[in-house]
């Protein structure tokens, strides 16, 4: 199993709901969900608000990692604050979250902020304070943690900056993580506008990654199993590849015999980018109600075809409908590089 587990940069996105595609949990409300233009460097980016609706709220997103059974986990992002702490609202409490990370059986840990300073909680109680805050409005920031449960350590870095290094914290160690969240980094009853974006947004089992960018590809070639060698047939048109360039019921492939499979080439990765892992992403449903059809994302390199694991397919487009799988080395073992990513094909095959 890769050892990178999430990442996105919202690339793809057309609408909030196409984010609700991409992460298990998302509270969205008011002006709350996707924006253009106001990522990181001007891409796409997840606008988050604090509200007061009889009672108070926020907006979030969310990932499980119950599935890994780890004792340690790092996550990230870009953020840009839209609105200085002093317009805090004391019905909302004094501490504004970042990042919230859930465990199966114990207490959450969260990092939080206060007017000045960093707060690591467990549960209620705070067990660390870090007096080091850098809080400009309307510039991105990058923040990362990591936390390993089995020596009681919690790494925090700012910007580049490891601004905290600690093991031996009273953290449980009996029991694994279940779901991470970004979160409003404010506590501003704010219904009218955004408090916080977040943008290039990501996982890893047990390190941090620091500062990453996504590259979004998209077909552009019909590979080696086209229409003709691997049986799926394009909606209209002569090639598959332009049927998958959109999430559309009017433009798509499809097929209803086992084993069927097509691949294609992708947007060229372009020079200047090291990567660190890719995604295979699928939108899917059956046509047939209660179906038991399944999926294997597809790789093709080096004349051989690997597959990944099994999904369902449901008969509508619901949050399972992006079927991703992710992996931080080449399908046959070997390091990433631009060059052999830009080599590959990608699709599906139809399997029980």
């Amino acid at each position: 199993m890769s050892d990178l587990i999430f990442f996105t940069g919202l690339e793809g996105c057309v609408s909030t709901a196409d984010v609700g595609h991409l992460f298990a949990f998302t509270h969205f409300k008011w002006h709350g969900g996707l924006y253009d233009n106001m990522g990181y460097m001007g891409s796409k980016a997840v606008g988050l608000i604090h509200f007061w609706d009889g009672a108070a709220d926020r907006n979030w997103i969310g990932q499980t990692v119950s599935n890994l059974n780890t004792k340690t986990i790092a996550m990230g992002g870009h953020f840009l604050q839209t609105v200085p702490p002093q317009q805090g609202h004391a019905n909302f409490g004094s501490f504004r979250n970042i990042f919230r990370i859930h465990s199966t059986n114990s207490a959450t840990i969260t990092v939080c902020t206060t007017n000045t300073e960093i707060v690591i909680r467990v549960g209620g109680s705070i067990i660390e304070v870090i007096s080091t805050w850098f809080r400009p409005i309307n510039i991105y920031q990058h923040a990362s943690i990591l936390i390993d449960k089995t020596i009681g350590k919690i790494q925090i870095v700012l910007n580049q900056d490891e601004i905290f290094n600690k093991s031996g914290l009273s953290i449980a160690s009996d029991d694994f993580f279940s779901q991470v969240y970004w979160d409003t980094i404010s506590n501003v009853p704010y219904q009218h506008g955004v408090v916080v974006y977040w943008d290039n947004m990501w996982i890893h089992k047990n390190k941090i990654l620091g500062e990453v960018r996504s590259f979004y590809s998209l077909p552009t070639e019909d590979g080696f199993w086209d229409k003709d060698s691997g049986g799926f047939q394009p909606s209209s048109g002569a090639y598959l590849h332009p049927m998958l360039q959109t999430k559309s019921d009017a433009n798509y492939v499809t097929s209803d015999t086992l084993g069927h499979k097509f691949t294609c080439k992708q947007t060229e990765i372009p020079e200047g980018f090291t990567p660190l892992g890719f995604t295979l992403q699928n939108v899917t449903r059956t046509m047939e109600a209660g179906g038991k059809i399944g999926i294997k994302n597809l790789v093709r390199t080096d004349d051989q075809d690997y597959s990944g694991r099994r999904f369902f397919v449901p008969d509508r487009y619901t949050n399972s409908v992006a079927f991703r799988e992710t992996f931080d080395v080449m399908p046959n073992g070997s390091e990433i590089t631009r060059e052999k990513l830009n080599d590959l094909e990608f699709g599906i095959e139809l399997v029980e």
